[in-house]
């Protein structure tokens, strides 16, 4: 499937606007259209395999329904990419690699349990061995232990792929995955309970809780890896320990953060084109420019372009994640910290985190400045922040991930920060001089904070409590100096044709990124007051240039109209599509 047709899977009734249904018939229509879907792609399998077309097929589900992008994450690479990587060579896991496929059974991830935070270091779900009958007794010992996935929809069958930490003789072998039909056709599996939670409103899909009383896993349903068991009830895994063993475990979520940055990415082009549309074609009647549109107040571009510029730099964040891995999985037991996501990958988890934020706060400022008609035309603000705010917990906590980053940053050892003292910041080397010296001196400070806490005989917790803001701000700054990176070395990339507009929009998100983070520049000495200054100047001079090419480059985007407000994003008289066509001139005045 060529990726320019992607966008022809939703040309379909399925996907058109049906306001009124209920909770359950909005559940139904999810698992409808993941069908359709699903029927389209052809094989979910190759699906995992082909990056570009993996993003733009979930660029595109983002947009056009993000709960479908929710369910799309849960079936593909959580429950039949763990079943298929950790599976391989097992023949017991081909029938439900095929009923996957088929989508005889959607797939779900039970992983984060309910009662506590981190969890996902204390899993405290249990698959007992039971030597005698070679399986696996799935038990949650604990009201906390209850897991809580999108599996309460009576009408569809699910396969769930369930983290639980294994026992072979009473001692602990590691968190391992087990895939299971916890419903089917006929019901709920015995001994699985499947409790509906509360309706969510920001994005509404079957959620539940789930709990087990000693529910039989049969052996060849352990996805396991090159762990074994053998005949006398030997454990054994190459991976030599309880860190490594979680760490190969969710080996498979690096491409559900490629998806989400892929999504965050999509949600952003598409935001910012329904508000600089409209923006172009809204007139104020403010007395400052009567009859002006919107989009020449700079208050109105600086703003919308810097959020142009961010969905460029999603873009090429998720067009980076094609290549070969931008960051080698760590080897080893390297322990774990907050999170095991950096033991799993360097900057995916990172940039994930930093996709999800900072699409979040695009449609939160894309929304305000398309004032009240945002709300009045169209409920596609409203879910694409239901989305976003759904993520910056789902596929990893943000704050967890960027705790986890400062921790292996300090681990990293001391990286001096360069000087900028004479360098020009509007310019690609000066900005990246200029985010590598703000990374180092919050990584520098941040260490010495930590190991001053030590030497007065601090414990650790007490340590790294009092200097959380401080690591948050430390991780921050590096995924800010990756995605500046990355945007610099694009415009090289690219196409001599759109290398000038790259290089534009490039520079107007290193300067927006200056005006940002100018508080933490001047504190860390890493900049100065008239560097600062002339950031400012240079985002002025460079969206009067983006004031003539910003449409061109919405356009670029090519987002099929249907999918977009025709209020904000149409190209016709707003206010005549807004009343249906019965836009009438204003009456004569009397005579």
């Amino acid at each position: 499937m060529p990726i320019d047709s992607v966008w022809r899977i939703f040309d379909n009734e399925l996907f058109e606007q049906r306001p009124g249904l209920t909770a359950a018939e909005r559940h139904r229509l999810t698992y409808e259209r993941l069908r359709h879907v699903n029927a389209a792609i052809g094989s979910g399998a190759a699906l995992l395999i082909d990056r570009a077309r993996m993003n733009a097929l979930f660029a595109a589900a983002a947009v056009v329904d993000p709960v479908l992008f929710h369910a799309m994450i849960l079936h593909y690479p959580l429950c039949l990419g763990f079943v298929t990587d950790l599976g391989a060579g097992n023949p017991e896991t081909a029938d439900c690699l095929s009923r996957l496929e088929k989508m005889d059974s959607v797939g779900v991830l039970l992983l984060t349990e309910a009662g506590r935070s981190g969890s996902h270091l204390a899993t405290a779900t249990e698959a007992i061995y039971d030597h005698d009958g070679r399986r696996f007794i799935l038990h949650t010992p604990e009201p906390a232990a209850a897991k809580f996935p999108a599996a309460a929809d009576s009408a569809t069958p699910k396969t769930a792929v369930v983290f639980a930490r294994l026992r072979v003789d009473g001692r602990d072998g590691g968190v391992f995955p087990f895939h299971l039909d916890v419903r089917t056709d006929e019901g709920v599996r015995a001994g699985v309970a499947i409790e509906p939670t509360e309706e969510a409103t920001g994005l509404p899909h079957d959620y539940a809780t789930v709990t087990f009383d000693h529910v039989p896993v049969p052996y060849g349903h352990w996805l396991r890896g090159e762990a074994a068991i053998d005949e006398h009830g030997t454990f054994t895994d190459p991976e030599g320990s309880i860190a490594g063993r979680l760490r190969r475990s969710l080996a498979m979520s690096r491409p559900v953060w490629r998806a989400i940055v892929a999504a965050s990415a999509g949600i952003s082009r598409a935001a910012v084109t329904m508000a600089l549309r409209y923006s172009y074609r809204r007139t104020t009647a403010g007395p400052l420019a009567p009859d002006s549109p919107v989009i020449a107040f700079r208050n109105q571009q600086l703003a919308l372009f810097a959020a142009l510029a961010d969905s460029v730099a999603l873009t090429v964040i998720t067009e980076r994640f094609e290549q070969p891995d931008i960051a080698a999985a760590r080897t080893g037991d390297t322990g774990m910290g907050w999170a095991p996501w950096s033991a799993v990958d360097l900057e995916l988890p990172l940039l994930k985190a930093t996709a999800v934020d900072t699409a979040l706060n695009l449609v939160g400022t894309c929304r305000a400045r398309c004032g009240a008609m945002a709300s009045v035309a169209t409920n596609r603000y409203t879910a694409y922040h239901g989305l976003l705010d759904a993520y910056v917990s789902a596929g990893g906590d943000n704050q967890l991930i960027l705790l986890d980053t400062a921790r292996t940053m300090i681990a990293d050892g001391d990286h001096p920060a360069p000087d900028t003292a004479d360098v020009d910041i509007t310019e690609p080397q000066g900005w990246l001089l200029l985010a590598t010296a703000t990374e180092n001196r919050l990584r520098t400070s941040l260490a010495a904070g930590l190991n001053a806490a030590r030497g007065r005989g601090e414990d650790e917790f007490t340590a790294w409590n009092d200097h959380l803001d401080l690591a948050l701000r430390a991780a921050t700054a590096y995924a800010d100096r990756v995605v500046l990176q990355a945007f610099t070395d694009a415009v090289q990339a690219a196409d001599p044709a759109d290398r000038e507009g790259m290089s534009r929009l490039a520079a107007f998100h290193a300067c927006t990124w200056i005006d940002r983070r100018a508080g933490e520049i001047l504190r860390t000495g890493a900049g100065t007051p008239d560097q600062v200054k002339a950031a400012g100047h240079a985002r002025l001079r460079l969206a009067d240039a983006l004031v003539e090419t910003a449409l061109a480059t919405v356009d670029a985007f090519a987002i099929p109209p249907r999918h977009l407000s025709p209020i904000l994003a149409g190209e016709g008289d707003y206010l005549e599509i807004l009343l249906g066509g019965r836009r009438t001139a204003a009456p004569a005045p009397p005579a």
